[in-house]
């Protein structure tokens, strides 16, 4: 006779309990060391350099007015951060879309010109990148050309990658085009016109 239904569980002796318990409290146990388990295997899964996806409202003020200080009217529209980095992928007026990396205190390190999914034939016909105004260009582009043509005027400047176009027309009347790194290495130079 079942008197018990699924829930109520009856006993026929003290010895019956004390079994169950066990069973039970090493149940309880295995299942808590299970979670444990996945918690700290999972959290150590994810290495420091992992980025993490952050709402734009989190972003440090500093990353914010560097920003907005540079494309005042672009559209920001992600954001990670990996350790004291922001990359930050934001859609300009001019509809370029770009990722920005950003210190915490609002240094800009990198800008990449994001191709878009239909942009591929578009960007092979167009090597001329994102137009950027010279007074934006990084001072060690600036000074690495300086050195070299200490007389040059900056004519125009574009951002391809992690390379900027710079033209520029020597004393003696030479256009150039000048391709330099971010850090001031000369990539190429060639002769226009």
């Amino acid at each position: 006779m079942n008197r018990g239904s699924d829930r109520v569980k009856i006993f026929r002796s003290a010895e019956d309990w004390i079994m169950l318990s066990q069973l039970e409290a090493r149940d309880f146990m295995l299942n808590r060391l299970l979670i444990l388990g996945c918690l700290v295997f999972g959290a150590c899964d994810v290495s420091e350099n992992e980025e993490l996806q952050i709402p734009i409202d989190d972003l440090p003020i500093d990353v914010l007015n560097a920003l907005e200080d540079r494309w005042p009217d672009a559209a920001l529209l992600e954001a990670e951060q990996d350790g004291d980095v922001y990359e930050v992928e934001l859609r300009t007026v001019k509809g370029d879309l770009l990722e920005v990396n950003v210190t915490e205190d609002g240094q800009i390190l990198d800008v990449y010109v994001e191709q878009e999914a239909g942009d591929a034939d578009a960007d092979a016909s167009d090597a001329d990148g994102l137009d950027i105004p010279i007074d934006e260009l990084p001072i060690d582009v600036v000074s690495a050309i300086d050195e070299r043509w200490p007389d040059a005027a900056l004519l125009e400047a574009a951002l391809d990658g992690d390379v900027y176009d710079v033209d520029i027309r020597t004393f003696d009347g030479v256009r150039l085009s000048v391709r330099v790194l971010a850090d001031g290495t000369i990539v190429s130079v060639t002769q226009e016109g």
